[in-house]
């Protein structure tokens, strides 16, 4: 473990960013880490930088039984039986809908446009944009998450890192999609700049990430435990990397999602730092503490759904709202933040 500094410059906007917890628990036991917080663009991330491939791989060779990484076994699972998969994606999920959103605001000819979805994990994205017209390339670093991705859904796949899709792909693409993908590198304004490599002229990213700025400024970390997640960005962070990477920037607004898909967040949650807790044992075991703490934290409100009609859980959660303030409700903004970053 490094020693304690107070300051990190922070690699978003240049400035110190302050020490905020010199302890917390890293996805696997025994890990601990430095969590620093820059208040110049309200961005959060962890130290030390530790390589988390074997964590993925672990993941990924049982995802079906991760807290969290289960839907998306579940979504690669199911996805070929729906008609219209990118709709079924949509309907489901918040990121989904989100970079479709997205792709009908910048994608002037579905036909001719290519996209690569970086990341692409399981393939159920890149194969649901492909059978909605989209021209996909789908690439990962995992090799066992690409080769799982082509015996399910075809040959739209393949094993890269940033530089070979560069030698590959230079200035090819109109779209570059980054879902739930950024916070895991370890230099984002450098990444940035080499997915725009990638691009045409013109051409955009589109980046989903958990949303720093939909909850309470109090909370040190809201999304998944470093070296999972480095970072935990906000609106005021992607505008300075816009600015640092000379693009214009747009943010998806959530509130058509989420008039269809009412959800709360309970902040206390987050507080309570004892429901912060590693999800790996030290031998890669699976923490048997973590299911309860994920349950209790996904399913707040959603029995009140079991007893009440769906139509009146939203009206059922905004009058408990008035009398509790450590809940709020998402709208136009949500736990996920979608940016659109465009070439000049």
């Amino acid at each position: 473990m490094m020693e304690n500094a107070t300051f990190e410059k922070c690699l978003i906007c240049n400035n110190l960013a302050e020490l905020i917890h010199k302890d917390f628990p890293g996805y696997q036991k025994p890990f601990k880490f430095y969590i620093y917080h820059c208040k110049y663009c309200n961005t959060s991330f962890s130290l030390p930088r530790t390589d988390a491939y074997l964590i993925y791989e672990k993941i990924y060779k049982n995802v079906k039984n991760i807290p969290g990484y289960d839907r998306y076994w579940y979504y690669a699972e199911n996805i070929k039986n729906q008609t219209k998969p990118l709709r079924y994606l949509c309907e489901n999920e918040d990121i989904y809908w989100a970079i479709n959103e997205g792709l009908k605001l910048i994608v002037n000819n579905i036909n001719t446009s290519m996209l690569l979805d970086i990341g692409s994990g399981l393939g159920y994205l890149t194969y649901a944009l492909n059978m909605a017209g989209y021209n996909t390339i789908g690439a990962d670093i995992s090799i066992e998450a690409v080769n799982n991705a082509k015996s399910r859904f075809g040959n739209y796949y393949l094993c890269a890192d940033i530089s070979e899709l560069i030698r590959l792909f230079p200035g090819k693409f109109d779209v570059v999609i980054l879902a739930e993908l950024l916070e895991h590198v370890e230099s984002p304004i450098d990444f940035i700049e080499s997915v725009k490599k990638l691009l045409k002229p013109y051409g955009s990213i589109i980046i989903t990430t958990p949303n720093k700025s939909f909850y309470s400024d109090d909370l040190i970390w809201a999304t998944d435990l470093p070296p999972v997640h480095m970072w935990w960005f906000s609106e005021e962070s992607f505008k300075v990397i816009a600015e640092r990477g000379k693009m214009l920037i747009n943010y998806i607004n959530y509130h058509e999602f989420y008039k269809k898909k009412w959800h709360a967040v309970d902040m206390n949650f987050y507080r309570n730092l004892k429901f912060i807790r590693s999800v790996l044992n030290s031998d890669s075991s699976i923490n048997p503490e973590i299911n309860f703490d994920y349950n209790k934290k996904v399913n707040f409100l959603k029995q009140q759904a079991k007893r009440y009609f769906y139509p009146f859980l939203k009206l059922y959660g905004n009058i408990y709202k008035l009398f509790n303030d450590n809940i709020k409700i998402c709208d136009k903004k949500g736990v996920t933040l979608c940016v659109i970053l465009t070439n000049k």
